[in-house]
C-alpha cells in the first residue's frame, strides 16, 4: 500500500475513534503538516524553470482541460442534489483544493517511471500546478468579490446560508464556534 494512503487512512481512524478532547493532539500534526507543505511549495518553485523546459504545447491544452471541464464537471455531478446555486457550483469547482496533492503524485510517479516518462509527467504537473497558482491567484479576489455579492441575494433558507461546523483547524479547536457565509456580516 502507498504510504501516502496508509497515513490518511490512519489519520481518517484516529479521527473518527478520538474524542472532543484529544483534538488538541491534532495541533503538533497540523503544524508539521503545514511546514511540510511549505517545503514542498519551496521546492516546487525552485524547480519550476528547469521542470518547464520539457513543456510543450500539448501539457498546456492539458492543463486548460484539468483545470476546466476534469475538475469543474465531477464537482458539478457529485453536488447534484444538493440545492446549491450554479454560482457555488462553479466557484467550487475552480477553486477547489489542488496543487499539492498533483505535486506529490507527480513526484511518486518519476520514482517508479523510466527517465523519459518521469520527464514528461513531472513537466505536465509542472505545468498543471503553475497555471492554477497564476489562475487561481488572479481570479480569487475578483471573483471572491463576485461571489460574495451574488451569495448574499440568494435565498436566506439556501443551502448556502446553513451554519456548518467550522473545519477542525488549529483555530476551530481554539475558537470552538461554527461558522457560515454570513459570519463575516455579524
Amino acid at each position: 500500500m502507498n504510504g501516502f494512503v496508509a497515513a490518511f487512512v490512519g489519520g481518517m481512524a484516529f479521527g473518527t475513534a478520538s474524542s472532543a478532547e484529544e483534538k488538541p493532539a491534532l495541533e503538533l500534526t497540523a503544524d508539521l503538516g503545514s511546514i511540510g507543505a511549505a517545503v514542498v511549495w519551496f521546492i516546487f518553485g525552485a524547480l519550476l524553470l528547469t521542470s518547464l523546459e520539457d513543456a510543450n504545447w500539448r501539457m498546456v491544452v492539458y492543463a486548460v482541460l484539468s483545470l476546466t471541464v476534469v475538475r469543474m464537471v465531477p464537482v458539478a455531478v457529485s453536488l447534484v442534489g444538493t440545492r446549491l446555486d450554479r454560482a457555488t457550483v462553479g466557484i467550487v469547482g475552480w477553486f477547489g483544493p489542488r496543487g499539492l496533492a498533483s505535486i506529490v503524485f507527480a513526484l511518486i510517479a518519476y520514482d517508479t517511471l523510466s527517465r523519459n516518462e518521469a520527464s514528461m509527467v513531472l513537466a505536465t504537473a509542472t505545468v498543471v500546478v503553475f497555471m492554477s497558482v497564476v489562475l487561481h491567484g488572479v481570479t480569487a479576489a475578483p471573483l471572491g468579490n463576485w461571489y460574495a455579492r451574488r451569495a448574499r441575494g440568494l435565498h436566506p433558507q439556501g443551502p448556502e446560508h446553513e451554519t456548518v461546523a467550522e473545519p477542525l483547524t488549529r483555530g476551530a479547536v481554539r475558537r470552538g464556534h461554527e461558522t457560515s457565509l454570513q459570519s463575516d456580516e455579524r
